[in-house]
Parts: structure tokens; sequence; C-alpha cells
């Protein structure tokens, strides 16, 4: 399952910015931040709460799926 959701996570954030690597820190705009977290939430079925958009949780693709697995 974890594998899933590290490819589901990379490709969402693939067709937005492009990923160098799973650890490599993405250079997030807050327009961006916020098209992920909507697509996170419609993809995996939770909602991302404000206090959650943070650098641990967004910060890279590996981060993002770390975060979803924990929700």
């Amino acid at each position: 399952m974890s594998d899933d959701v590290l490819v589901a996570v990379r490709a969402l954030v693939n067709d937005l910015v492009e990923v160098v690597a799973d650890d490599a820190p993405l250079d997030l705009d807050s327009l961006t931040l916020v098209q992920i977290a909507e697509e996170l939430e419609a993809r995996f079925e939770f909602v991302v709460r404000a206090a959650d958009l943070t650098p641990a949780n967004f910060d890279s693709v590996a981060a993002m799926a770390a975060y979803v697995r924990a929700r």
C-alpha cells in the first residue's frame, strides 16, 4: 500500500511541478500548494487542514506521501 501511495502522490505532484526525486525539496508557490492539497483530498478522500499545510508535510513528494499515510 505505501508504495502505491508514493506512486500516486508522485504522479499527482508531477502533473503540476517537475519532480526530480521523491526526497528533493519542492519550490511550491501558494497556488500550487493549494492545488496539490485539493488533489490529495480528492484522490485520498480526506480533508487537508490549514494547520497541516507546512513544509514538514509538503516539502517533497516523500513528505506528502508520509502525510497521506498518516491520515
